[in-house]
């Protein structure tokens, strides 16, 4: 089959480790680093490819709102460049592209992590449940080199029913959200730097395979954000706490806190906590434990680690993080809110820590997000694209034809 287009997204598509790896296939086109946006989370840099904008603009900032309940596609009152795409006549096929939900395409989609089912279509939603394609990551391994080789077998597993659908359903335009090179490099970040250079390399021939199978006129991969080592992560409760800012509002919560930082991020994911999906995605955790992060005159909303957002009434704290953590973060006032994002190397944590800044000492996150990313394309005037909110504007001007089909 020949497809019109083809997009690949390898969420967390470092520049770095691009440069290091030898991925022979997509270095013999054309390729150049670009830039993500800030805050930058998956939620807020999907949204900012598919619209077009920057985060502030289109108001994606985090997996929830205000009110901690989960974004989707209804949060967002701008067209997607996939919107204009169905509108011309395109047949589309999305792979777990995140933001998508609810919305459904001529084609097939198969929603992203902040859908409650994977799929509107029931048929596939049972030929995918029954290849357990649903399940992203793993909680226990004997080693790394163990990790990488089930995670090597999972890209290819969903590679291959991307292009069992995209044959069946007769598409014109792919959309392959690729999120387990996200998950390797938390893990592997600065710290196993080979295994995730195996993992590009590999990456690399499953590219060509896909591209060689579908046969598009234009192809362009590029990441939604890139990595770097997370050397310190800063406990913002600490840092309140210790310059007498706010208080604790119960025993209870204290305890729970410290239970929490005892038992640290690795033992968390090992036991579970912080799936994608299912009755323990960190979705829900994040919402149920809410109550742990709301002190005196203070309310931590939504995630953590590549930013953290919070209510206050308290000038006195926007003035404490400007004067003694401005090298280290910076700050937004963004409506009601506070939005706190992180410098290169630096993670937050809402919990309170042993200190206000901390050396990582984690296994499981490594890695943090960071903006430089790369794009690939077989079209030389992919190298105009500067930003991830460019990449709509080289496709739509790729399929600018309407197509008009026979009823």
């Amino acid at each position: 089959m020949k497809l019109k287009a083809l997009i690949i997204v390898i969420d967390g598509f470092d520049k770095a480790t691009f440069n290091r790896s030898n991925m022979k296939f997509v270095k013999s086109f054309f390729y150049k680093p670009i830039k993500s946006v800030e805050p930058i989370i998956t939620p807020a840099c999907s949204a900012s490819i598919l619209t077009g904008l920057d985060p502030l603009r289109h108001g994606v900032l985090d997996f929830y709102d205000n009110n901690f309940k989960p974004i989707n596609s209804k949060s967002i009152p701008y067209l997607y460049f996939t919107d204009i795409l169905n509108l011309r006549g395109y047949r589309l096929g999305l792979w777990k592209v995140p933001l998508i939900y609810p919305k459904k395409y001529r084609g097939f989609v198969t929603w992203g992590v902040e859908a409650p089912k994977i799929t509107p279509c029931k048929k596939i939603e049972f030929y995918l449940n029954r290849a357990n394609c649903r399940n992203e990551e793993i909680e226990r391994y004997s080693s790394d080199e163990q990790y990488l080789a089930v995670y090597k077998k999972r890209t290819v597993k969903e590679i291959n029913l991307f292009k069992s659908l995209s044959r069946n359903f007769k598409i014109d335009v792919g959309f392959f959200w690729l999120r387990y090179s996200d998950i390797i490099s938390h893990v592997f970040y600065g710290r196993r730097q080979d295994l995730l250079i195996n993992y590009y390399e590999f990456l690399d021939k499953q590219i060509r395979d896909l591209i060689e199978t579908l046969e598009p006129e234009t192809w362009i991969i590029f990441g939604d954000h890139g990595f770097a080592e997370n050397k310190y992560v800063i406990s913002l409760t600490r840092f309140f706490l210790e310059e007498k800012l706010i208080k604790w509002n119960s025993r209870v919560q204290k305890l729970l806190h410290l239970i929490t930082y005892e038992l640290g991020p690795d033992r968390l994911v090992r036991f579970g906590f912080l799936k994608s999906s299912g009755g323990m995605s960190f979705l829900r955790v994040n919402k149920l434990i809410s109550r742990l992060y709301r002190f005196d005159n203070l309310f931590f909303i939504g995630s953590e680690e590549n930013l953290l957002r919070f209510k206050t009434r308290n000038k006195s704290i926007e003035t404490a993080i400007l004067r003694k953590l401005s090298k280290l973060v910076k700050l937004i006032r963004v409506n009601e809110t506070y939005l706190v994002l992180p410098r290169k190397h630096v993670s937050l944590t809402r919990l309170v820590l042993k200190y206000p800044i901390n050396k990582i000492k984690y296994v499981f996150r490594s890695g943090i997000h960071w903006l430089d990313t790369i794009v690939a394309s077989n079209d030389e005037s992919a190298l105009k694209i500067n930003k991830i909110t460019d990449i709509g504007k080289f496709i739509l001007g790729k399929l600018k034809r309407k197509i008009h089909r026979s009823r």
